[in-house]
């Protein structure tokens, strides 16, 4: 049954890649084809298929985001994910998080800096608790996401 679900999830994931292609109304298709892969991540049933299907939806938001034009889409209706941007809308950070059975998360995002081509800086978290973040350097291989 999980593997009728993943193969569901994966039809739906690269069909919809074709559909963002189209030249009219692109960012509406591209914004709602992201929200409806985001929205698939919270209604799996193990912490397995969750964190694979958010590992696509990571892949396909980061494509989207390193695209041309990208920082002038809001993508402010993804389902579960939140926005923050710089007052002077040069950088935005995109992050999520996937709950695990255990009651722990999985944090994931995105810093998109945006100038004549965008930057897209992926950030994941590394899922070690941390007693005591004062002081502590992270990196964006080891964010340390809340």
């Amino acid at each position: 049954m999980k593997s009728l679900k993943l193969f569901l999830f994966l039809v739906l994931f690269f069909s919809a890649g074709y559909a963002s292609c189209q030249v009219v109304n692109g960012n509406n298709l591209l914004r709602d084809s992201l929200s409806r892969f985001s929205s698939v991540i919270w209604k799996q049933k193990t912490d397995s298929v969750r964190l694979a299907a958010s590992e696509m939806f990571f892949e396909k938001f980061r494509e989207v985001l390193g695209r041309p034009g990208s920082g002038l889409i809001p993508f402010d209706s993804i389902s579960g994910i939140t926005l923050a941007a710089s007052d002077d809308n040069k950088f935005r950070i995109f992050t999520w998080n996937v709950p695990l059975d255990d009651g722990s998360n999985r944090y994931f995002g995105f810093i998109q800096v945006i100038n004549d081509s965008s930057i897209v800086i992926p950030l994941r978290s590394s899922g070690k608790e941390q007693p005591d973040l004062a002081g502590c350097q992270f990196t964006v291989e080891d964010w340390y996401g809340a």
